[in-house]
């Protein structure tokens, strides 16, 4: 498929069972109808992860371009001989429309369709339904399925009239099945498939002594940061500098998976042979040889990976393995997603509507103006707070080292391999951001990414959860803050979420204390009640106002009141879907350091 530029591959006849078989293409959706009461039969779509498309229904796959729609079936009806007694197909429901493809393998034979056997009851039929239609058939004189003692076409290409002067048909003499794949060009608009700028940053790879002496010597010559948004860009500055040199990105290659160098010599050398001679013997003898070199190469790779999964370096690796196979990741790069009505496969545009689903726009009210005007009069008769660069050493080193990157175009990672110059020009830039209450606009920035929950279909927007990346600068500023506001603010004893010491486990412990001791008491004993709520948007839908009136009671510093005044306002996120932002506006959930 790589090699041809398929974007779309219809399939028939998988033998495929959902229960036991799994289909999976790097870099390409599935789209699959098993049949389940035996291994016979079976469709499928294999769609690059370039190619918008949506489901209409549970029957029907259409593919979008742009606002126009092409509509492919996909069809495989058994031989006669394993069809019911009176069974007759019967696809005029099908033929109909403009922008529409029917094709499959229908095991029939008729002239219409070229087929070098002779015209059987079922070919006759469905001969008599195209010819009733405004559809055409596209196949010519090649063969669709070439044996050794005859060739025939019970593949069939049906299209409507406004596409057949668009499509070039031609079958190709490769692969080991006796059904040859049917090459089908349409001229598509140029939106069809949408530009593919897949990139990746290879972190496994980065030059990490190269870039921590490049960070070293670069912030060395810099001088001492004076103004907290001046020092905030240029240290960006120096982070994305250093990445562009000692960390390799690029765009993701398209690769030919499981298929070793000399499974394609034989297969070449397979539909040389096939295109002199179908009946050579030798074929069947290259074929069997072709899959056993793919079976023994996917074997040596997946015993190599097993052997670096062990408990002592590959935990993290054993540990996603056995997610994989317990719940396979399904591509639907592509698919069209729903909102309360809306539908659209565009990535900018399901961005926008992720932004209205998960963000919310509240209007600021006079109570909040009231608090912000009280808290910037406060005054500040305490020595601001800072912090060494051992602290802020400490704190990054004890961060998880993700690779995920925030808006500023940092990650932690970044962060752990910095030199000390490094970290000490960093800790200016924060002890300056709580000196002077400033706080750059990119630390108020949340980057939100929807994740397909396991299980639910990709097609429905509330199918989605949001995860909001920040800046790892600003989240190590909330971890060293976190210990000062965690001192003066006071928690209910109820609360086991986020505290040290604290989980569900001690949450059920007390409930069933209680429990036992209202059940142990003396006639009438006390019985308890238990209710359990399930708050959606629980963080997301916390009142601003709310809570900065209860820090202003609280005994916080008077200048961390006014830090955390600023740090709240003016939040603005963005969704980042398919490679596309939207919702780049508005108001942002409230960070959350855990």
């Amino acid at each position: 498929m790589n090699r041809e530029r398929i974007s779309i591959a219809a399939v028939q006849e998988t033998k495929l069972n959902s229960r036991s078989d799994l289909l999976s293409c790097a870099g390409f959706n599935i789209i699959r109808k098993d049949r389940e009461r035996d291994n016979g039969g079976g469709l499928a779509f294999i769609l690059h992860n370039t190619v918008q498309y949506r489901q209409i229904d549970e029957d029907i796959d259409t593919i979008r371009s742009g606002d126009v729609e092409l509509e492919i079936f996909n069809i495989y009806i058994p031989p006669v001989t394993c069809c019911p007694t009176g069974y007759h197909p019967n696809i005029g429901a099908l033929l109909r429309g403009e922008t529409r493809l029917v094709l499959g393998d229908f095991n029939a034979h008729h002239d219409l369709w070229h087929s070098s056997l002779s015209n059987d009851r079922r070919g006759m039929e469905l001969a008599e339904q195209i010819d009733d239609s405004t559809f055409y058939t596209m196949n010519d004189e090649a063969p669709t399925r070439v044996m050794g003692t005859c060739n025939s076409s019970p593949d069939i290409t049906i299209a409507s009239g406004g596409l057949i002067n668009s499509i070039t048909w031609r079958p190709m003499l490769t692969l080991a099945s006796d059904h040859l794949p049917i090459i089908i060009s349409i001229e598509k608009p140029l939106d069809f498939v949408s530009v593919d700028n897949r990139t990746f940053i290879n972190f496994k790879k980065a030059n990490w002594v190269g870039f921590t002496e490049f960070t070293e010597s670069t912030f060395n010559a810099l001088p001492i940061p004076t103004d907290v948004c001046v020092g905030e860009r240029q240290f960006r500055k120096v982070i994305a500098a250093a990445t562009a040199r000692f960390i390799p990105a690029g765009r993701i290659a398209e690769i030919r998976p499981n298929f070793p160098a000399e499974a394609a010599v034989l297969a070449n050398e397979r539909d040389t042979l096939r295109h002199a001679d179908p009946g050579d013997p030798r074929i069947r003898d290259l074929n069997l040889e072709i899959r056993r070199k793919v079976n023994q190469h996917k074997r040596t790779k997946w015993i190599e990976h097993l052997k670096s999964c062990n408990l002592s370096t590959g935990v993290s690796k054993l540990w996603a393995t056995v997610k994989a196979l317990a719940n396979p990741k399904r591509h639907d790069d592509r698919v069209e997603v729903q909102f309360n009505g809306h539908a659209s496969s565009d990535s900018k545009k399901c961005a926008s509507y992720f932004s209205r689903q998960f963000t919310l726009h509240p209007s600021v009210d006079k109570a909040k103006r009231c608090v912000n005007r009280r808290l910037r009069k406060m005054p500040n008769n305490c020595a601001p707070l800072t912090f060494t660069d051992e602290e802020v050493q400490g704190v990054i080193n004890k961060a998880k080292s993700s690779r995920s990157i925030g808006p500023d175009g940092i990650n932690m990672l970044m962060l752990k391999h910095l030199g000390s110059t490094g970290v000490k020009y960093l800790t200016k830039v924060l002890n300056l951001s709580l000196t002077t209450l400033q706080i750059p606009d990119v630390w108020k920035v949340g980057r939100v990414v929807p994740l397909l929950k396991p299980g639910k279909p990709a097609n429905k927007g509330e199918s989605y959860r949001p995860i909001t990346l920040l800046s790892p600068v600003v989240k190590t500023l909330e971890a060293l803050l976190l210990p000062t506001f965690t001192h003066h603010l006071s928690l209910a004893s109820h609360q086991h979420g986020f505290r040290k010491v604290h989980n569900t486990t001690t949450a059920l412990s007390v409930i069933n204390a209680q429990i036992v001791r209202g059940l142990n008491q003396k006639p009438p004993c006390e019985r308890t009640i238990l209710v359990a709520l399930d708050l959606s948007k629980a963080f997301d839908t916390v009142n601003h106002t709310t809570l900065l009136q209860d820090i202003e009671k609280t005994t916080l510093p008077p200048g961390l009141k006014r830090w955390t005044m600023n740090y709240l306002n003016g939040r603005q996120s963005s969704v980042l879907f398919r490679g596309e932002t939207g919702g780049s506006a508005g108001w942002c959930p409230l960070p959350v350091t855990v």
